[in-house]
């Protein structure tokens, strides 16, 4: 929700890699566009922002500051503006047209891929207890199959849900297999490149509790990873800049995360 920002040059490198990356389409809307028709209709992060984009194209400005803070604020190249000045500058842009895209996650995911043996499973944060560190990591619909776990073998359940739209469609179903692995994310705060990197444990609850467990989100026919992350949850928290967690399995991605932050100019955020 904020005007366009500046940033410095990436190394040739990272350039490379962000292209390879557009080949990715974010988490929620990997089974096509289920747009929400309001605010209160929307689900999460990407459902919000969208709806605020549609009102400020439709100049609906009495929708638009009914969903900003007191405090929000616009960062533009030549600074930071607070509420006021950023809501004029949103009526001035006379906005035609927009569209919403995750390339931080499209390039974390590939980074992921490229230096883990297993594949990568990236959905929404979910439910994190700050007294046991405990994540779900629930993505609307699609998982890796080879990721199931002992609790069963992976399938097929419906996708859709109310505020998804009507047609539904197909998720697949199952609980994150037990390993070890990180948790990490490729963010940009102020224009600086960054990257948060957690190590984390991947685990299945006991099997008399899985009923309850995969309830508690209220669409218990998504793809669930159940994580122990290993670091400050408040630090996790403070340096994640976007609703979505990628998930890789191996111990040593995180010091390989580190080493590939290092070589391309961008800021580990080692949690």
């Amino acid at each position: 929700m904020r005007p366009r920002i500046t940033v410095d040059s990436l190394p040739v490198f990272l350039i490379c890699v962000l292209l390879f990356a557009l080949t990715f389409e974010p988490a929620c809307t990997f089974y096509g566009e289920h747009p929400a028709r309001s605010l209160s209709e929307a689900t999460g992060g990407e459902g919000l922002e969208r709806i605020f984009w549609k009102n400020v194209q439709a100049a609906n400005w009495v929708e638009v500051e009914r969903a900003l803070a007191s405090n929000y604020a616009g960062v533009t190249p030549s600074g930071t503006l607070n509420r006021s000045a950023t809501l004029e500058q949103y009526r001035q842009w006379q906005l035609k047209d927009y569209a919403l895209g995750d390339l931080n996650t499209a390039l974390t995911v590939f980074l992921l891929t490229k230096l883990s043996k297993e594949p990568v499973y990236y959905g929404d944060l979910q439910h994190i207890d700050k007294r046991t560190k405990e994540i779900k990591i629930i993505g609307d619909g699609a998982c890796p199959p080879s990721l199931a776990g002992k609790l069963g073998p992976a399938g097929f359940a419906t996708h859709g849900i109310p505020t998804e739209g009507k047609a539904g469609g197909v998720s697949v179903k199952l609980i994150c297999k037990v390993g070890e692995g990180v948790l990490a994310r490729l963010g940009r705060v102020n224009g600086i490149f960054q990257m948060a990197i957690a190590h984390c444990s991947i685990f299945e609850p006991p099997a008399d509790q899985i009923e309850r467990r995969l309830n508690e989100c209220g669409i218990p026919f998504w793809p669930h990873g159940f994580v122990t992350a290993h670091c400050d949850i408040d630090a996790l928290i403070q340096n994640w800049t976007n609703e979505y967690a990628c998930l890789g399995y191996g111990a040593d991605l995180y010091v390989a995360l580190r080493d590939f932050c290092e070589l391309t100019g961008i800021k580990p955020i080692l949690l």
